[in-house]
């Protein structure tokens, strides 16, 4: 190869390297955020709710999942509160659902879903928005974590 086609390979070399340096980045700012919590060896991710269908009464049914991923000899233990959420922001003025707690065990390391279904009642005038909110605790051979501070899934508009 001569010196010149050194020189303009070594160019496109450089070139191609600054590009995927500028690329990488921006393409990391343009991903959309992952709402997942890890702690222990766990993430758990709030999923969003998902309409599933009508009661015999009419009500509509909502599936309340969230996505649980842990490595080998870990126990789990996932507080998962659903809601509707209303003004003011924040707890104060939502009505629940329900509550559910988790506890699962890994002897392998693996992903699983946890789900519940709740009605979404008529609270309002117009749609419900309906979320719930994980926190959890992680049990290893070296003992058991802190609760996770609480994370709220996105929310679901549901027509009644």
């Amino acid at each position: 190869m001569s010196k010149a086609t050194r020189a303009k390979v070594g160019k496109l070399l450089v070139g191609g390297v600054a590009a995927a340096a500028v690329a990488v980045p921006l393409a990391l700012l343009s991903a959309p955020a992952q709402a997942a919590t890890t702690l222990g060896g766990c993430t758990v991710d709030p999923l969003a709710p998902v309409r599933v269908g009508t009661s015999p009464a009419g009500v509509p049914l909502v599936r309340f999942s969230t996505r649980v991923t842990c490595v080998q000899d870990r126990i789990i233990q996932i507080q998962d509160q659903r809601f509707e959420a209303d003004a003011p922001a924040g707890l104060a003025g939502d009505d629940g659902y329900g509550a559910t707690t988790y506890l699962r065990t890994f002897a392998a390391g693996s992903t699983i879903v946890v789900s519940t279904t709740d009605e979404v009642t008529n609270t309002e005038a117009g749609n419900e928005e309906a979320y719930h909110r994980t926190s959890f605790r992680v049990a290893s051979i070296g003992g058991v974590s802190g609760w996770t501070p609480f994370e709220d899934s996105p929310v679901l508009s549901v027509a009644i």
